[in-house]
């Protein structure tokens, strides 16, 4: 089971991850549209949002701190980001394209298996191909994030490392 809380009676595929039908980034147990268009934005609960996300001025993007981009989950000493990310990753993509001068990091983590020097790469390396997939697959502009690797310091769990191997988006 590579998903530490998928939902009781959530349906799972091969690997035990929920299974997201729409491929909105919300996995079906969860979503309260199913069947949301393709490319369409939506928050956590899978509920479409406006199609336009400029938000303003710098100053305005404050609303956005905090603001919960879906992460990215890597396998064992991997860097290949999934097909399955897609979706999650075109809204990331989106916000910053209609939003011109936002700017994230895009923060790379690690399990808890091996040294600190190991994983410190490992982390910035899955930073770094998540950042090439939003240049090379949606065309963001890379002076719009800054990788950073934590590695193992930020654990987002003490007993599930698959949990831990992820990539977090945050608004600067």
């Amino acid at each position: 089971d590579e998903e530490l809380f998928s939902g009781k009676g959530a349906t799972v595929g091969d690997f035990g991850r929920a299974i997201d039908s729409d491929k909105d980034g919300v996995p079906d147990y969860k979503d309260r549209e199913p069947n949301t268009a393709a490319g369409k934005m939506v928050n956590f609960e899978g509920i479409s949002i406006a199609d336009n996300l400029q938000i303003g001025e710098p100053e305005d993007w404050n609303k956005l701190r905090g603001f919960n981009f879906n992460s990215v989950f890597f396998g064992f000493n991997s860097t290949a980001v999934g097909r399955e990310y897609e979706a999650a990753l075109y809204n990331v993509a989106r916000a910053l394209k209609e939003n011109e001068g936002m700017e994230i990091l895009i923060v790379g983590h690690t399990d808890l298996v091996g040294s600190e020097e190991f994983n410190i790469e490992l982390g910035r390396r899955r930073a770094e191909a998540v950042a090439q997939f939003l240049i090379d697959n949606y065309g963001v502009d890379e002076s719009q994030f800054e990788i950073v690797t934590k590695g193992k310091a930020e654990p987002a769990s003490e007993t599930r490392n698959s949990t831990n191997r992820r990539v977090d988006f945050i608004i600067k």
